[in-house]
Parts: C-alpha cells; sequence; structure tokens
C-alpha cells in the first residue's frame, strides 16, 4: 500500500498566519500563495510515494513502537499518516486484485477518553445518548436545545473540545473558528463551566502527575514528565498540557493497539490483512467475497458498543475499491 513522508514544502510563512491575513485582507494574491502551497504540498507528497514503490510494485511503510510519547504508532520511510484525509491523493492507495479496502475508525475517541476518566455528567449525557459530541457542546455554550444549534455554533463547539483535548487558548479558536478573542475567551470559560467534571478531573491529573512524576494510561504505561515541578513556569504549563494529553492520546491509542491485536487473531486465516494505521484509523484488505462476512467480527474485535467505564465505542466503516473512497 502506498504511503508517504511528511515533508516540507519549502516555505518559512506559517498557513494558518497567511489563512488569518486573508480572512482580514482578502487579497488574490494571498489566495494564490495558499493555493499554490497546497498544491506543492501534494506534489511532493506523490514524489515521496513514487520515490518508495518497492521492488513488488507496492509502498511498505515501518511503524514504529516507541517513536511517539504518546504511545501512538509512528510511521516512517515513508510517512503515512501525514496524508491529509480529505486529499485526492488518497485515491493512489488502491485495494489488491479481488480485495476491497474496509476502512474503519472510532468516533471522537479522545473525547470519549475524556468522558471515561472524568464521569463528567454531560459528557455522559451526550455519549449515552448518541449526540453529536460538538452539537451537545454547543448546545451548552450557547443555552439552547440540541436541534436548534446551528452549523456555525456547531463550529465553535468543535473548536472549544479540540482546544480541551489538545490544549490551545481563545487566540487559537477564534483564528480556527472566525469569532473575537473577547467572544473565544468566554466561549472557553463557559466550556469549563459546564463541563466542571472535566475541569476537576484535569486538575486531578496535574496533581497526581505532579506527586508520582507521571502520569498514568488506561492500560497503566506511564509517562515521566518531571517539569511538572519546574521552576520556570513556561515548562511547567507545558509539562501539565503534556499531562493530560498524554493521559487522552494515551489511553486511546492503547484502545487502538489492543484492537489491533484482536483483529489480527479475528483476521487469521480468512485472507484479509491489515495494511496501514492511522492513529484512530484502520484500512483493512478484504476478499471481495468475504466483505459481508468478515464486517461484523471486524468491528467486535474493534470494541464497537463496547462500554468501557460508562461510555460506549462506537467505531464507523466504509469500504470502496480505493482509500479515498471509502469515507463517509
Amino acid at each position: 500500500m502506498p504511503k508517504t513522508r511528511a515533508t516540507k514544502t519549502g516555505y518559512t510563512t506559517d498557513a494558518t498566519a497567511l489563512a488569518d491575513l486573508q480572512a482580514t485582507n482578502p487579497h488574490p494574491f494571498l489566495g494564490l500563495l495558499l493555493e499554490h502551497r497546497d498544491v506543492t504540498k501534494l506534489k511532493q507528497i506523490v514524489e515521496t510515494l513514487i520515490q518508495a514503490i518497492g521492488p513488488d510494485g507496492r509502498i511498505h511503510t515501518t511503524y514504529g513502537q516507541t517513536g511517539t510519547s504518546t504511545g501512538r504508532l509512528s510511521s516512517a520511510n515513508p510517512n503515512l499518516q501525514n496524508i491529509p484525509r480529505e486529499s485526492s491523493v488518497r485515491s493512489l492507495f488502491v485495494a489488491p486484485d479481488d480485495h476491497t479496502l474496509l476502512v474503519a475508525d472510532y468516533d471522537q475517541i479522545e473525547l470519549r477518553v475524556m468522558a471515561m476518566f472524568s464521569q463528567d455528567k454531560e459528557l455522559l449525557h451526550v455519549f449515552n445518548n448518541d449526540i453529536d459530541i460538538h452539537t451537545g457542546a454547543a448546545a451548552l455554550l450557547f443555552g439552547k436545545p440540541v436541534e436548534e444549534v446551528t452549523s456555525e455554533e456547531r463550529q465553535i463547539g468543535k473548536g472549544v473540545n479540540f482546544l480541551t483535548a489538545y490544549g490551545g487558548g481563545a487566540g487559537k479558536l477564534a483564528r480556527t473558528t472566525g469569532i473575537d478573542f473577547e467572544q473565544a475567551q468566554h466561549m472557553i470559560q463557559e466550556y469549563y463551566r459546564q463541563f466542571s467534571g472535566l475541569t476537576d478531573w484535569k486538575q486531578k491529573v496535574v496533581a497526581t502527575g505532579r506527586k508520582q512524576g507521571y502520569v498514568t494510561t488506561i492500560s497503566g504505561r506511564r509517562r515521566r514528565l518531571p517539569d511538572l515541578m519546574s521552576p520556570d513556569s513556561e515548562a511547567r504549563s507545558r509539562a501539565e498540557r503534556q499531562a493530560v494529553n498524554a493521559v487522552v492520546q494515551g489511553s486511546a491509542a492503547d484502545i487502538c493497539k489492543t484492537a489491533m491485536i484482536d483483529i489480527y487473531k479475528t483476521l487469521e486465516n480468512t485472507g484479509a490483512h491489515m495494511l496501514v494505521q492511522v492513529h484512530d484509523e484502520l484500512v483493512v484488505a478484504v476478499p471481495d467475497n468475504l466483505v459481508d462476512e468478515i464486517v461484523e467480527p471486524f468491528l467486535v474485535a474493534m470494541g464497537d458498543g463496547k462500554v468501557l467505564n460508562g461510555v460506549p465505542i462506537k467505531v464507523s466503516y466504509h469500504h470502496a475499491i480505493n482509500w479515498a473512497e471509502a469515507k463517509g
């Protein structure tokens, strides 16, 4: 299967800053510059793929078990995990003859992990009632029923959810959603007020990490963070963000890795085999005549429908002849 290495475009201009500038000063030249940057990146991805074709006519990546601080698998030579999800490059990833690509991914696994640990009543309500988490967050932020949330409000809910999971502040939320800085600050404050259980849990993670010198994922894997005791406030703040991120991303990685072991056992002797793993997404080649037969045990192996600490795991899947078409 084709894969790609993360490559640089050669520009030193920050893409986010360019996008912000284009929004405030929509000069045609800036739009062309952004377009050129994107096209250049895709060109380099394709060139990397071509260079990586092996003697068998296919491309083989190398996955690393210890290459990331969170425990996620890393991919190298070339890196498959940097191909943009919506990129047309994914259409180059084609199933072997007489096979179909089965692509499955976990639905908001990291936000579900936060619900598992924090037991926040609002997060539990959203996931146990199968409410879209971004719409649910927006409903609380704007004080309205879920069915009345607009697409713009959902985008703000999505932005705050991701900031909570990955870190960031009002400036980043303002850039990604188009709201002003003061409103972004208010939204973040309101989010932590509404999801108070989540706030308490994050504070507990940092306090425990400071006491122990490490934090622990759902499977008991540790990440040491000595900077939690650093006298340098910047280093200490960074370590606090890393502590929460290590628990969230690390636990999501644990869930996916465990599932991969179960999937391997499930697919053994079927002629189906795993090809690609991109964090919470798995790509499997399945014989055409076994697709319907394999889907259900495959989803069970991934944990679809399983409840962990009161939170249901949800897996979405699609199948097609190439990776680009196998999406919702």
